[in-house]
Formats: C-alpha cells, structure tokens, sequence
C-alpha cells in the first residue's frame, strides 16, 4: 500500500503531502492538498464544473473527480442547490433532460461524465439494463431469499401432481403460501 505516491492536488497543482491519519481508502479518494484548498475548489458556477471531470480518450470513460454520493455518483453544489455530475454533462451536451426520463450510463460507471456514454431512459429502461448486466440480486442470490432454485423446481413438481395444497408446501418448506402460489403461477421466479 504506497500511499505516498505523487498526487497533485485539482485546485493548486502541488503534490499531496504524508497523510498521518488517513486510511487507504481515504487517501485514494483525496483529491485536495488541504482544506484550504477544498473550500477554494468549491465550484461557483458551471463552467467550473469540467475542471472536476478527467476526461480522456473520446470513448473512455470521463471520471468525476469531485464529491460522490450513494451508488459512488458525482455530486456538487451551486448557491444551496445540488446537482449530480453526470445530469449536468448530458444537459450541457444535449440540452434539457426530457420530462420523467432518467440519465443512464451504457458503461455502468456512476461517476463517467462522458456524454457519448449517457441516455436518456425510463426507470423501465434502467431496471431492465440493471438486469441484463447482472447488477439485481435475484432469485437465491437476493440477501431475503429463503429458497433456492433446487426448491423452487420442487415445489412446481410437486404441486404439479395435485397431491399438495399451496399451505402443506408452505409449511415443508419453510414460506407462506402466498409464496407457494406466486413460484406455481410463475409471478415470481420466473426465469426458472
């Protein structure tokens, strides 16, 4: 863990001195020499914002090199109102978000800035490409799940043959049998 490799601070140019107390996570996120420095990095208006960003090649991913929120999103605030990093690069780019669309990355890299990497999308869109990439824990990978596959497949066999009422299969399994009847008329666990 090298943490005294040269680092230049975004607002002055000199290079990070010795962190005493700072641990490797902080220290790789630190992008200001000090707090000074911090206070007069604060982005007064949007122009300053693109000082933030490290863009590189055309199709690279441009990075946010500010403050990041929840779900590691750049985030920044002008006169007490905030915004987020990546809404701002697709309405410089493209113009006003359309009414009710959400801004999504094709990269899946919340802090990319890089409008040739964003569109505009419904919350539809994005829960659909949160799930072709994988990025949805589902089935006995969501952290609630109390079945696994190999049950899931069992209980459809079972209640297939008509020997079992959903209740008697709740009860051998462990789950409601709300559960059973969503699994039987595949509501849930559908891509079983």
């Amino acid at each position: 863990m090298n943490r005294e490799k040269n680092k230049k601070c975004i607002v002055c140019g000199f290079k990070i001195f010795k962190p005493l107390h700072c641990n490797k996570k902080e220290w790789d996120n630190r992008k200001f020499c000090s707090h000074q420095c911090q206070y007069k990095g604060q982005i007064n208006n949007l122009k300053d914002v693109w000082k933030y960003i490290d863009i590189k090649g055309e199709d690279d991913c441009w990075e946010w090199l500010g403050h990041l929120v929840r779900g590691n999103y750049g985030s920044f605030g002008i006169n007490k109102k905030y915004y987020r990093s990546h809404r701002l690069a697709y309405t410089e780019t493209y113009g006003p978000i359309p009414e009710g669309m959400f801004i999504l990355h094709k990269c899946n890299n919340p802090k990319c800035c890089n409008p040739k990497h964003l569109y505009a999308g419904t919350q539809k869109d994005n829960m659909e490409q949160c799930k072709n990439d994988g990025r949805v824990a589902m089935g006995e990978k969501h952290y609630k799940s109390k079945l696994t596959e190999e049950n899931v497949l069992k209980i459809r066999s079972l209640y297939s043959t008509g020997n079992y009422y959903q209740r008697e299969l709740g009860k051998i399994f462990g789950v409601g049998d709300i559960t059973i009847s969503d699994i039987t008329r595949r509501k849930t666990w559908k891509y079983i």
